[in-house]
């Protein structure tokens, strides 16, 4: 069952779903909570452009999808080679096919008997934005920001700024809670 705009006023006022910094009115909507883009960034080099020389070793490697330790590895070298840390004002450009990393403002916390989803919002999907491309699911006793993968499949560059509402986290209600709150095999990924 999806939890409406009053459930989910409900769960953050009896701090069962505490977000951080605190949530405006404004991000409640009918059956979801918009969430803002973070300060923390990283693009993948194959499809950027005026990015150092050297990064070319990374976009000609063969990533082996069959060792998740590897993929592991090739995550964390491309987010420390090529990141980027914004502040109040500034932005980041995001061109056609490209693609990037970015975490949510908000940090959050589910309990045990909620799952959630995050989605694009139809005004930016409707210019060719994806902010997930096959991980929309956040799993009960999550706890932290997001980390959103992002491509530009659309034919203009877009300017993304911090703390503009990008995405939606729509929660679900469990039948029963999760015996024990699961993190990400990817938590310690996060920027």
């Amino acid at each position: 069952m999806l939890l409406s705009g009053n459930d989910i006023r409900d769960l953050i006022a009896s701090g069962r779903l505490p977000f951080n910094p605190p949530l405006p009115e404004r991000q409640i909507g009918y059956s979801s909570v918009d969430l803002r883009l973070g300060y923390n960034f990283a693009f993948y080099p194959s499809l950027t452009a005026g990015l150092p020389a050297n990064v070319g070793d990374i976009v000609s490697q063969i990533i082996d999808l069959g060792d998740e330790s590897r993929v592991s590895d090739f995550i964390k070298s491309v987010r420390q080679a090529n990141n980027w840390t914004l502040r109040d004002g500034e932005y980041i450009d995001i061109q056609p096919r490209a693609f990037l990393l970015a975490e949510t403002l908000e940090s959050f916390t589910l309990p045990n008997d909620l799952a959630g989803r995050v989605e694009g919002r139809s005004i930016y999907a409707r210019l060719g934005l994806t902010v997930h491309q096959t991980a929309p699911s956040v799993k009960p006793g999550w706890a932290g920001q997001l980390t959103l993968e992002i491509v530009n499949n659309g034919p203009f560059t877009y300017r993304l700024y911090p703390g503009m509402r990008l995405c939606q986290l729509i929660l679900e209600q469990l039948s029963s809670p999760a015996p024990t709150p699961e993190q990400s095999t990817w938590s310690n990924l996060r920027f």
